[in-house]
């Protein structure tokens, strides 16, 4: 989400439904995938404090040796993650390292503190490889770390089966497609509103090359999260992440979690191919007072820009020119979510649009629904006062199989399409 955007966020009361049962209706793939969709897109902010312990293991996937141990503070929201991990032990000896983090849209910064040597670095996003934390929302979402466009790429190849032991669907697909591709499997839990509880990457012929489970599972804010959960590759690793204190969609200024680089720190900037140190914060007179002798009075004269300030004017001018480049091209509103959950016992929702500051706001110029079961009482557009459209819908009483509707909004001349998901619930 640009800067120069403005945002309404509404974070919407869950009602807890956790002792209903479900009933065990066949799903098609297409309609699991959205339940997940519609079950994902409630977790909008988390923050948490867990620690993390990796272990070589033997044959008999038994423990053998403590080989990492830290702790990580991370927070994100839907345009920024932020992390703050504190290392204490490294391949098995002592270590005191601190690395903090802060991937956003445009780009992504760290400070990386240890020994005696401490540094900041921006790089463009996507290029700060194998950060040392696995936060809780990757564990339920992170597809074992392939991307979530995966579910939909292979779809019509993937096959789905609900297991009675695990009391869980599962859903399993080839990654890359092709007879040597490796495969992902996943468990989704309905009694926790369609998550993801465990994933399996296995080799083409099938045979266990990774394991990620979640543990311990508590209804927070009305969300499911794991206060414990795990990575296991046999016969070599094993690591164990432990949540000790976790918030869910209590909302956070987003701009809080970048960072901001200290007094002195050098930094390399490989997005505008610079390296400086960051400038103590001086006022203007005592940066840029020169005296002269003779007949010549004082004068002050505008301080001498920073290697610092002019990566900083180049970073804001590069995005500025793709925030302007984008809405010169499309100037599309942003509605979220996308894919919305229908609970039984509740009507009201609210849809939150983003629109550029610069134009006069997308007009609300129709809408089409398909209810299939739903009903749509009403439809309040509040665009221009509050960044909303708000919906009364209801979910009738004898729908207790999976429901499915539409809602198509015509904003600005550009047709968007709402799912309105309604999970299978006991009769």
């Amino acid at each position: 989400m640009c800067k120069n955007q403005k945002t309404a966020t509404v974070v919407i009361p869950l009602l807890i439904f956790s002792e209903l049962a479900f009933s065990q209706n066949e799903l098609s793939a297409v309609q699991l995938i959205r339940l997940m969709e519609a079950s994902k897109a409630r977790y909008v902010h988390m923050s948490a404090t867990v620690t993390c312990r990796a272990y070589l293991i033997g044959q008999e996937q038994e423990k053998k040796e403590l080989r990492t141990e830290r702790t990580f503070i991370w927070k994100q929201a839907p345009n920024g993650c932020f992390a703050d991990v504190r290392s204490t032990l490294a391949s098995g000896r002592k270590n005191d390292q601190r690395i903090q983090y802060f991937f956003g849209i445009d780009y992504e910064k760290q400070i990386v503190q240890e020994a005696n040597d401490i540094y900041g670095l921006i790089v463009q996003k996507g290029q700060i490889q194998a950060p040392l934390f696995y936060s809780v929302y990757q564990a339920i979402w992170g597809m074992a770390s392939y991307s979530w466009e995966r579910l939909w790429e292979r779809v019509d190849t993937a096959s789905v089966f609900y297991d009675a032991s695990a009391k869980c669907y599962v859903y399993e697909f080839q990654i890359h497609g092709g007879t040597k591709s490796p495969w992902l499997r996943i468990w989704i839990d309905p009694a926790k509103d369609y998550v993801p509880v465990q994933y399996e990457i296995l080799f083409p012929d099938k045979k266990m090359f990774a394991r990620e489970q979640s543990f311990n599972w508590r209804k927070v804010q009305g969300l499911w999260v794991p206060m414990i959960y795990t990575s296991l590759i046999p016969n070599s690793s094993y690591t164990e992440y432990r949540v000790e204190q976790i918030e869910v969609n209590i909302p956070f200024d987003a701009k809080s979690l970048d960072i901001e680089f200290p007094e002195g720190l050098w930094v390399e900037d490989r997005i505008r191919r610079v390296e400086y140190r960051v400038p103590s914060k001086k006022s203007p007179l005592e940066s840029s007072e020169q005296k002269t002798t003779g007949e010549c009075q004082k004068v002050c004269l505008p301080p001498a820009a920073t290697d610092e300030q002019l990566a900083e004017a180049a970073l804001k001018a590069q995005q500025l020119l793709a925030q302007q480049t984008q809405t010169v091209e499309k100037q599309s509103p942003v509605i979220s979510p996308e894919y919305v959950w229908i609970e039984p016992g509740r009507k009201e929702y609210v849809l939150t649009v983003e629109m550029d500051n610069a134009a006069s706001g997308p007009v609300l110029g129709g809408h089409q629904f398909d209810g299939g079961g739903l009903v749509l009482h009403q439809l309040r557009e509040q665009i221009a006062d509050k960044g909303q459209i708000q919906l009364t819908i209801e979910r009738p009483a004898d729908m207790t199989g999976y429901g499915e509707g539409t809602l198509v909004l015509d904003l600005a001349g550009q047709k968007k399409t709402i799912y309105l998901i309604a999970p299978p619930l006991q009769q």
